[in-house]
């Protein structure tokens, strides 16, 4: 594991921003993280390193997985309780359905899983550690979803900086004891980031490191803006979401598959009763995730075009260009 972290550490920014932004030491598996206090922008809540394992349903094995997901949920101030709670059941809906299991079990999959969950807003903690699914076991995938079940959010966390749910992505990465072969960061958020340019630098910094450890960035958007400006789906698009022809360095040659950018809906489209329809739409849309991420295609850009007065419907289209 050794390896890994430093790879990490001296692809994050180039060597001149290590004393700003410092590095995962070793003492990442063993004790406190130096990397997870360190950035001024990226803030991680410093945890016990075991809390990125799950303490009762991680199967304790080494071995290799397949696939994997962390979960990054938007717990800011302008999100509200029935849209985090929709982000929520849209996770349990899709790991609840029997193909969810075909698609990692069956012949063409991965044959392996593993699922985490971290929030972030103006700082990022893990929420779930690590469940590995290793073979079609319908009891553990119950336990998973009772699990999931009992998650509430924490306090809303004021300013949205995706850096700190990037850098927790970087530090799951480090403390996970098994490799994993394909894995996925799924951030949903519904608010741009900071745009100067140390904080885009820092972007990119993240970006490209979990890159190098083989994670590909997908992101969920809701819309706050048509006017035209810069809004949450072109700052995702443009700093988080791994672009195609991305490069992997972390010593298995080859590019990336591309992430995903996905606009749910316009924020007015998610008051009152129209909640349900989020809902439904983010679950669609996590296990469409899911059943490209568990594919062997390379995605492009998968975005859901069509628009409503209400609420961005399907109507997908691969933009190959």
């Amino acid at each position: 594991m050794v390896h890994k972290r430093r790879r990490f550490c001296g692809s994050v920014f180039g060597l001149a921003a290590l004393t700003a932004v410092s590095c995962f030491s070793e003492t990442a598996l063993t004790g406190t993280s130096a990397f997870a206090a360190t950035s001024e922008k990226a803030k991680v809540i410093d945890v016990p390193p075991e809390e990125y394992l799950h303490p009762t349903l991680y199967s304790k094995s080494k071995e290799p997985v397949g696939v994997g997901w962390i979960f990054a949920l938007d717990i800011s101030s302008s999100v509200e309780n029935p849209e985090f709670r929709a982000q929520m059941d849209a996770i349990i809906e899709t790991v609840s359905r029997d193909d969810f299991r075909e698609q990692i079990f069956s012949g063409g999959g991965p044959g392996s899983a593993c699922i985490m969950i971290v929030d972030f807003g103006s700082d990022s903690k893990v929420v779930m550690g690590a469940v590995d699914l290793r073979e079609d076991d319908s009891k553990k995938i119950d336990d998973l979803v009772a699990a999931l079940k009992t998650i509430s959010r924490r306090s809303s966390q004021g300013s949205t900086y995706h850096t700190g749910a990037m850098k927790n992505a970087g530090i799951f990465m480090e403390a996970l004891p098994f490799e994993v072969e394909r894995m996925n960061l799924l951030i949903y958020t519904d608010g741009t980031g900071p745009s100067d340019n140390s904080s885009l630098e820092e972007y990119r910094g993240y970006k490209q490191s979990l890159a190098e450890q083989g994670v590909v960035i997908s992101t969920l958007v809701t819309r706050t803006n048509f006017s035209g400006k810069t809004d949450v789906y072109d700052f995702a698009l443009a700093n988080m979401t791994t672009p195609p022809n991305t490069y992997k360095k972390n010593g298995s040659a080859g590019f990336l598959s591309a992430g995903v950018t996905t606009e749910v809906a316009h924020e007015v489209a998610i008051k009152g009763s129209n909640i349900a329809r989020y809902a439904n739409r983010v679950a669609d849309i996590v296990y469409g995730q899911i059943r490209t991420d568990t594919s062997a295609l390379d995605m492009y850009i998968w975005r859901y075009a069509e628009q409503s007065p209400q609420i961005i419907t399907s109507g997908n289209h691969l933009d190959n260009g």
